[in-house]
């Protein structure tokens, strides 16, 4: 038996499903070996301790994405080890990226760098046999004192040949409302892998070296129709790095599968001819990385588009029935200056005016080891936060901006929250509130502690208690 671990927050667990353990887990299920899934919140760390040791796995293997997942997945290997000796294996984008630093951890015993389809399998089958481990592709592991990275692996080309197991879940578990869709089932699916362009910021360019791999339409229609014939799917969320790349893929899928649909779109695709083909489908929301309003930053991020881009496509968008434009914006990267942030409110605000349906998810910028962007900050002060990786979440705001001399991580909070509030006119009838961050971003004066806190509790209490399925999807962005 081999246990799969993912821990999560409460209000995200059932957001997002464990998509990449469903394929780690599909993988494992070929290679004859009995698996499963424990999606667990922090609460439960302690019990599921001792229930996973009960089991006997022939390893565990925690998916690791950086932030506090880092802090919670440490936890939980730090009690297996009290009461055994399992090898414990961390896989996902976390010790892919700093795979020394998390085999420095004395409950770490394995790392897997990259996809984990391959490498788990042959990983399973050598601590079975008891076999060394220096053949295996991809991963890192320590003997004695030594750490010994092994050679890379190669990325999967035919995706097909492995696919998402949902039988190793309670699918209804993960299949949410979405109000703003007016949808009970929404099912968040994954078509393709990674992103063939070259943000400067993105950890895509460390895992999938900017590789684009897909499903091919065939398998995704087929997958999708079965899901809908046996859980009663009524919308999907593409939840893919680039669903765009292939354009005439995208509407075969979306013209066969005949849901509400919503992805992730890069403003640089978006015309006149893009917009048209939109409004023939049901898509109900689309994610935009745009990232900033300076396009001296957005030059600096690698980004290919301008704020002149951004705009045209709002304007491009705003035709489509019942859709909401979802845009994504970082502050703070390394040589950003506090005239450039107010040019990035600024264009929230404009994109407000021009589609008062539009969302927006604001963050702080995160240096990624290897990234470009990693280095200037390096260069302009950032030290890692090495035993305290948890920091580096988007959504904590704990990391210090130390490559900026003038940032302020409360400023930074209250620019997103007050971003967050400018959708409620058109999604919740709220008006008043929608008006007031208008004002105060538009002003560039939201210091306001008590006003903020009253506009948080309703914000918690009464958009995300009953809408907030998608709220929780792009936290995650």
């Amino acid at each position: 038996m081999i246990a799969l671990v993912i821990i999560s927050l409460p209000v995200d667990r059932k957001a997002i499903p464990p998509i990449g353990l469903l394929y780690v887990g599909n993988s494992l299920k070929m290679h004859g070996y009995d698996v499963q899934i424990f999606h667990l919140i922090p609460d439960e760390i302690t019990k599921y301790a001792k229930k996973i040791v009960k089991k006997n796995p022939i390893f565990v293997g925690f998916s690791v994405v950086t932030g506090n997942q880092v802090k919670f997945s440490l936890q939980l290997s730090r009690e297996i080890k009290k009461i055994s000796d399992v090898p414990i294996v961390w896989g996902g984008p976390h010790p892919s990226i700093f795979p020394i630093y998390c085999l420095k951890e004395k409950s770490i015993d394995i790392v897997i760098r990259g996809e984990g389809e391959e490498s788990s399998a042959e990983l399973a089958n050598a601590l079975k046999e008891k076999k060394d481990l220096k053949e295996i592709k991809g991963i890192g592991y320590k003997r004695g004192e030594k750490i010994i990275l092994t050679e890379e692996r190669e990325l999967i080309r035919d995706l097909d040949a492995y696919k998402a197991d949902w039988n190793l879940i309670k699918i209804k578990d993960y299949l949410q409302p979405q109000t703003l869709w007016d949808c009970k089932k929404v099912l968040v699916y994954v078509s393709s892998r990674g992103c063939p362009h070259n943000c400067a910021f993105c950890y895509n360019l460390i895992l999938n070296k900017r590789v684009w791999r897909c499903h091919s339409k065939e398998f995704v229609i087929s997958d999708i129709e079965r899901l809908k014939a046996e859980h009663d799917v009524d919308g999907v969320l593409f939840y893919d790095d680039n669903f765009f790349v292939n354009r005439k893929r995208v509407f075969e899928i979306i013209n066969k599968i005949k849901l509400p649909w919503g992805a992730e779109l890069r403003l640089d695709y978006v015309n006149e001819k893009l917009g048209e083909k939109l409004k023939e489908t049901d898509v109900k929301c689309l994610l935009f990385g745009t990232e900033s309003g300076s396009d001296r930053c957005l030059k600096l991020m690698n980004k290919g588009v301008t704020v002149k881009d951004t705009i045209r496509s709002a304007k491009i968008l705003k035709t489509i029935p019942d859709f909401h434009p979802k845009h994504s914006f970082i502050l703070g990267i390394p040589t950003e200056t506090w005239e450039e942030t107010q040019m990035t409110i600024d264009l929230i605000v404009e994109l407000h005016e021009i589609d008062d349906r539009s969302l927006f998810t604001v963050g702080p910028f995160l240096p990624y080891l290897k990234t470009p962007l990693y280095d200037l900050a390096v260069k302009n002060g950032f030290k890692p936060p090495m035993d305290n990786w948890e920091k580096m979440d988007r959504w904590t705001g704990e990391l210090e901006l130390s490559w900026l001399d003038w940032a302020d991580r409360r400023t930074f909070l209250l620019i997103r929250n007050y971003s967050k509030y400018l959708h409620l006119t058109a999604d919740y009838n709220i008006p008043l509130i929608s008006r007031i961050a208008h004002y105060r971003l538009s002003k560039k004066n939201f210091f306001f502690p008590i006003e903020h806190e009253i506009m948080e509790w309703i914000f918690r209490n009464v958009i995300e208690k009953t809408g907030g399925f998608f709220g929780r999807l792009i936290k995650s962005r």
